[in-house]
């Protein structure tokens, strides 16, 4: 089961019937956002037709950063501004009848650049009724190195929160540009309790096409906690917290060696005390010769002991400018 029909369903589930959707979906509120959307079909599908509520979602899922998403065929907002789900329409038989056939109208469609032998996965569910069919249809990215778009249009989709927006010429050359440089980002892995640190192994991760060189990164941390001094280990590391008078404590890392895609560098550490309970944000810069990333990540630990990391954000800007 895809994970986030799971997530929404409950993960011991294999099949589901109207009353799951009324209660999980349109009878408590829940909103369309940045991955799950919801849609009604009531014509026969065609190329020309099936562009909105079937092929532009799926492909704007595919286009994020998370590269999956839900679309729940069957389901309407009733043009709520909210776009809350709170109405059931399912689909005439007629015009989708099964799981194949459903399939069988969208991988056809679902176009990459440059072209990819791992196609998306499509982990679809059908929820049949007296009034029509239902569907549950959770795609996920497989190659992470490709641009996705509608073969019926030729149109980019991207998802941002509750919609699935087409891209202009300009913005589809920066999105392709985004893909064919380095994409990095820094990974804090698992914590691990050695003596009175909690130790993080912090890496930098390169999800581009091509190899980062020459890379520096600014590493700004605050915290609730006063006292805390966390600190970053390895080779070409500065403390730079008597400049950044801003931040609890601040750090560069230069990394001279090429990080080549798909292959993590590694090599620090990344230390703060054991506290029981703390809030650290870290506001991360990544500069490299094609662009800079910018990342936010929240590193919490709970009183039940928990240490958790969250990304909050993640955005790259490249330095070339596709101006007209």
């Amino acid at each position: 089961m895809g994970e986030i029909i799971a997530s929404i369903f409950g993960k011991d589930r294999d099949d589901f019937t109207e009353q799951d959707i009324k209660d999980k979906i349109t009878s408590c509120g829940y909103q369309e956002n940045h991955i799950f959307d919801a849609k009604t079909i009531k014509e026969p599908l065609t190329v020309a037709n099936k562009e909105n509520p079937l092929i532009k979602p799926l492909v704007s899922f595919l286009n994020t950063i998370e590269g999956k998403g839900v679309l729940c065929l069957g389901v309407t907002t009733n043009g709520h501004r909210d776009n809350i789900c709170s109405g059931i329409l399912p689909v005439d038989k007629t015009i989708l009848k099964n799981i194949e056939g459903l399939r069988n109208q969208i991988i056809p469609y679902l176009g990459s650049f440059p072209n990819t032998l791992h196609k998306p996965h499509l982990d679809i569910r059908i929820i049949e009724t007296e009034r029509g069919n239902l569907f549950l249809v959770e795609v996920t990215r497989r190659d992470n190195n490709c641009i996705y778009y509608s073969k019926c249009s030729d149109y980019i989709y991207v998802r941002n929160n509750d919609e699935s927006n087409k891209l202009n010429l300009q913005d589809s050359l920066t999105f392709i540009h985004q893909k064919l440089v380095p994409g990095l980002e820094i990974y804090f892995d698992q914590a691990e309790v050695i003596s009175n640190n909690i130790v993080y192994n912090l890496a930098f991760l390169n999800n581009g096409l091509e190899p980062a060189r020459d890379t520096l990164a600014l590493i700004n941390f605050n915290f609730d906690l006063k006292g805390i001094k966390p600190k970053i280990e390895g080779l070409n590391v500065q403390d730079l917290s008597h400049l950044n008078k801003g931040m609890d404590r601040s750090f560069q890392i230069r990394v001279k060696n090429p990080i080549y895609p798909k292959s993590p560098s590694s090599g620090y550490k990344f230390n703060i005390p054991n506290e029981p309970n703390f809030r650290i944000s870290v506001d991360i810069t990544i500069y490299e010769k094609n662009g800079h990333t910018e990342q936010i990540i929240i590193i919490t630990r709970k009183d039940n002991g928990v240490i958790e990391q969250r990304l909050i954000k993640k955005t790259f800007n490249p330095y070339i400018n596709f101006g007209i």
